[in-house]
């Protein structure tokens, strides 16, 4: 029986080609839409999984309470590792875990990678398949484990087990060996890695292996009982008030005060699962994921919404049909059934189309918003569970309603053809006003979210980022000779302006590195946190920075190697720019004090998510300067940056050129800002489209039902203008509804989202008159289309139809 519904519902819609037609187009782009956004959720809700002891394993976080707010920091000091595995209870197994970039060499093969050095706990807490090799690689200090990409690259089909690997990680080659090959990291792990080795390899390990007032380090713990994370922190906080004591005396005398407990610092606990969401670790929180689920299911409903509009629209024309089935004995439910039957055939052919599209979508897809996507991921049981059970709930919901709403037609009516389909339209008006608030509001968070990035984007910073080109340094590079080299290259070229360096990028540069390091001493019985950057000589004048007191550091004072440069923030917790000049900072305990020589007014070193914060620069260090920094003048910027690229091409042979402008390097800090601007301008197109779809239709039904009123009011003169007036003003009132709640909605959601930047816009009024010109003016367009139709029509034609 259910065979022959089949085949009547495929021609009813074959009788119906183009309001099939319509359907099929909204709900595949629909289905598109939702396949991509829900592979996107699930990839990123699968973060981690993967390992068998997720359950067990924890970060460990640092809980401060400073002078004036509570810091929450995910670094902790190196000796915390053999402290939490010793001392602390229900602890079985700890790692460190950190990275670096180093040059790994076999034979004449040399590759630059990032090497993760963990401890030997890592491989037992962390189930990453080994492949071949030591079922325990890292238990000497010579062990490597490569993944399995890496290990081809370097000794192609080979055994790679046993076998040496020189690396270079601060100018010399040391040799590990081989003992372990893990597959490839997955796409969806928090830790990331290509090359493990034991963390005593670390460049500062010595320096740094016994000092708790260094935080440096990702911290992991691996609890015997899950259940007893609840109470860790309680547990160990005589061992955190021992290892940190004189740090905490230190905040006591800062005037910090303890919480309830009575304690500055605590050491508390982050799931693994959690880790890849959390702000404290680098996370992006879970609001954008929560966001993206809304955007399927909201594209969902307005493609969805269609169908019942639509076939409420065909319902009209379809009485007679359903009066004579019922005359020749069909039962509510079978007619229920046979109507239901078309939504499910019309819902499988776009999910088809759907994954077809979502297929041939998907590297744009990846580019488009950096999502790493792979359609295997639709393999996946437990996606497949989902996909088909919203599946049915669609189906149920698009057709279920039309199908009740026509099976229970009253017979002699239908057959008398006074059929009044939607006599009551209330349930159909709410649906179309759904549809447009939510487009509305998506448009007007398009526009919120465009006029935020551009302000972002175009904010001054306080130094010269479109004419100072930065330029990562690898291990190739020896640092000293390379700056030297490049000033004796370009110093006497007219079109560099200066050359200088410093230990961390403006920005997120073409490395994709974005770091910054945070020092804290006393001074005067307070606490003075400051972000450090080590720079070169020159620096100020290189990023176009003001000097407001003071010189910036010259060769010409041999004391300046112990000197400190700092901005106007730094200056005003010592009592302005001219005061702190001169004053002595006791910034490390081993050190003599540090004059401060000069102060640069504020510049803006970080995302315009955070105020200016205090920062130092010092000369202190300079062997580990990463990133050289080249002025040049204004114009013909392409000309300069082949000038500089070519320079470094003989100055540095072998090393990669990864130069950028400053003003790239800042733009690509909003990167998750422009990927939300492409969501929500890709999902407000969709959105306006599908919900003109369905007006369309509704236009359709309710004009088909007013033929006999057009046509009287025609032959009693009504003009065609008033005629579309008269048609189209029914449906742009429930449009301007949609506007006036689209409106404070969506004001709330991004005045929310703005409260998370220290410099933003403020939403205007015209910004919603503009969603409100745009919206009616689609909707107009889309009616009138109709409407004219229907006024242009011959009255005795429509008077005759009817009879």
């Amino acid at each position: 029986m259910f065979k022959t519904y089949l085949k009547i519902a495929w021609r009813n819609l074959w009788k119906s080609r183009v309001m099939t037609g319509v359907n099929l187009l909204g709900m595949t782009a629909a289905f598109t839409v939702a396949l991509l956004l829900a592979m996107t959720v699930y990839s990123e809700f699968s973060y981690d999984n993967f390992h068998t002891n997720s359950q067990s394993v924890f970060q460990v976080y640092r809980s401060v309470n400073d002078r004036d707010r509570i810091k929450e920091m995910a670094n902790l000091p190196m000796p915390a590792n053999a402290a939490l595995k010793n001392e602390a209870p229900g602890v079985k197994a700890a790692t460190r875990v950190i990275g670096s970039s180093a040059s790994l060499r076999v034979g004449d093969k040399e590759v630059e990678q990032f090497v993760s050095y963990v401890d030997a706990d890592f491989l037992r807490m962390f189930t990453f398949p080994v492949i071949s090799g030591s079922k325990a690689p890292l238990e000497g200090m010579s062990d490597m484990v490569l993944t399995e990409k890496l290990a081809h690259s370097l000794f192609g089909n080979a055994d790679p087990v046993g076998k040496t690997v020189q690396v270079r990680t601060s100018g010399d080659w040391k040799p590990f060996q081989v003992s372990a090959v893990v597959k490839d990291v997955p796409q969806n792990s928090t830790i990331d890695f290509t090359c493990l080795q034991r963390y005593e390899n670390y460049d500062n390990y010595e320096q740094c292996k016994n000092r708790w007032d260094n935080s440096m380090t990702d911290q992991y713990i691996q609890l015997e009982n899950p259940a007893a994370a609840a109470t860790f922190t309680q547990q160990i906080q005589g061992m955190v008030n021992k290892y940190y004591a004189g740090t905490i005396e230190d905040h006591r005398k800062d005037g910090a005060q303890p919480d309830a407990n009575g304690n500055f610092i605590r050491l508390q606990l982050l799931p693994l699962k959690e880790v890849h969401f959390n702000p404290i670790t680098g996370g992006s929180g879970r609001q954008f994921i929560y966001l993206l689920m809304a955007i399927a299911c909201f594209i969902i409903f307005i493609a969805a919404t269609n169908f019942v509009n639509i076939a409420l629209a065909r319902a009209f024309g379809r009485g007679r049909e359903i009066g004579m089935r019922k005359v020749m004995g069909a039962l509510e439910r079978q007619l229920v059934l046979q109507l239901w039957s078309e939504t499910l055939i019309q819902c499988l052919m776009a999910l088809v189309l759907g994954l077809l599209c979502a297929r041939l979508l998907l590297p744009f897809y990846n580019g488009m918003f950096r999502a790493g996507l792979s359609f295997s991921l639709l393999k996946d049981l437990h996606l497949l569970a989902y996909t088909a059970t919203a599946f049915v709930l669609i189906t149920v919901f698009a057709g279920g309603y039309p199908a009740w709403r026509m099976a229970r037609f009253n017979t002699l009516q239908v057959l008398k053809g006074k059929l009044r389909v939607g006599s009551n339209n209330r349930l159909r008006n709410s649906l179309i006003v759904g549809q447009f608030t939510i487009a509305a509001a998506l448009i007007c968070c398009t526009l919120v979210a465009w006029q935020q990035l551009n302000f972002l984007r175009s904010m001054p910073l306080g130094y010269n980022k479109e004419e100072v080109i930065s330029i990562p340094l690898d291990n190739k590079v020896q640092y000293e000779q390379a700056i030297q080299r490049l000033r004796n290259k370009l110093g006497s070229d007219g079109r560099v302006k200066g050359i200088s360096a410093a230990n961390v990028n403006m920005g997120r540069g073409n490395d994709g590195s974005m770091s910054t390091s945070m020092l804290s001493f006393m001074y005067n019985d307070h606490m003075i946190t400051t972000h450090w950057r080590t720079v070169d000589y020159d620096y100020v004048n290189t990023m176009g920075m003001r000097l407001l007191a003071g010189r910036d550091f010259s060769p010409s004072f041999a004391t300046d190697t112990n000197a400190l440069v700092i901005n106007e923030a730094m200056a005003r917790i010592l009592g302005g720019p001219e005061k702190a000049v001169g004053q002595l900072m006791p910034v490390s305990g081993n050190q003599p004090p540090m004059p401060i020589i000069g102060v640069v007014k504020d510049f803006n070193f970080e995302s315009l998510k955070k105020t200016i914060s205090p920062l130092s620069f010092t000369l202190s260090g300079r062997e580990n300067l990463r990133y050289i920094f080249v002025k040049v003048g204004p114009g013909n910027l392409p000309a300069s940056m082949h000038l500089v690229k070519q320079a470094w091409e003989e100055v540095a042979p072998g090393s990669t050129f990864q130069g950028s402008f400053l003003d790239e390097n800042t733009d690509r800090q909003y990167n998750q800002e422009g990927r939300l601007s492409r969501i929500f301008i890709s999902a407000a197109v969709l959105a306006i489209l599908i919900a003109c779809m369905g007006l369309f239709a509704i236009a359709v039904m309710a004009m088909a039902q007013r033929t006999r009123e057009i046509g009287i009011r025609k032959v009693l003169g009504a003009s065609v203008n008033n005629l579309v007036l008269l048609l189209s003003a029914d449906f742009l009132k429930l449009v301007v509804l949609s506007i006036l709640l689209a409106a404070p909605l969506a004001w709330y959601g991004m005045d929310r989202w703005l409260s998370d930047y220290a410099y933003r816009i403020h939403i205007q009024g015209w910004t919603f008159l503009l969603v409100a010109v745009i919206a009616v003016g689609i909707a107009f367009c889309t009616v009138s289309f109709n409407a004219i139709r229907t006024a242009l029509a011959n009255p005795v034609k429509s008077l005759r139809s009817l009879d």
